[in-house]
């Protein structure tokens, strides 16, 4: 695993069994771009929850599947139709509920831009890029113009500096017009070259 991404999971594995807020490094563009594999636009069909023991270590846990139907492909071998399914640790069956500090939850219905990494079975805890990094919610106004957005209601941020963390400012959570957040990954995947990215899969 390329060390950044290590550091995010060991702080991220401490943290949101702990505390009510994960605590995230914050990925550039050019990183998320980098550590996705699917890039992809679209709707959430269908989602439900079940016990897992993905580790096979005889401890079962809440997971939820979420169903995305494919709209808009902006890297990935996905094509427009296309339905990804993904596993993502927490939710709730019946009075239990498992949560986890910075996993997004999904609804049917919801439509959203996300960057997962490759292994969309069987995650540690998520496959989205960054947890809530690799998620953007849109919406449509009346006129039917799309806008999109991140929430890191329950993240907090740091830096690794000499390899001890240091509080970072969040990234944005401004709503942004979608086609402008579509637009400016298009020429940072356009920008990167495909041994670049293939190295750090």
């Amino acid at each position: 695993m390329n060390r950044r991404l290590l550091a995010v999971a060991v702080l991220v594995a401490v943290t949101a069994l702990a505390a009510r807020a994960a605590v995230l490094i914050r990925l550039s563009d050019t990183e998320l771009v980098q550590h996705s594999t699917h890039m992809v636009a679209g709707t959430v069909t269908a989602v439900s929850t079940s016990w897992r023991d993905p580790d096979g270590d005889g401890v079962s846990q809440i997971w939820t599947t979420v169903e995305f139907r494919v709209d808009q492909v902006l890297k990935g071998p996905s094509r427009v139709g296309d339905t990804l399914t993904f596993h993502q640790m927490g939710g709730r069956i019946g009075e239990v509920e498992f949560k986890i500090a910075g996993m997004p939850k999904f609804a049917q219905g919801d439509r959203e831009l996300l960057f997962l990494m490759a292994n969309l079975d069987n995650p540690k805890y998520t496959p989205l890029v960054g947890f809530a990094q690799g998620r953007w919610k849109i919406r449509s106004d009346e006129n039917g113009t799309d806008f999109a957005r991140r929430d890191f209601s329950d993240s907090c941020f740091y830096r690794l500096d000499k390899n001890k963390p240091v509080e970072d400012a969040k990234p944005s959570e401004a709503e942004e017009l979608l086609s402008d957040v579509v637009g400016r990954f298009q020429k940072e995947i356009a920008a990167q070259s495909p041994a670049a990215v293939e190295g750090l899969r």
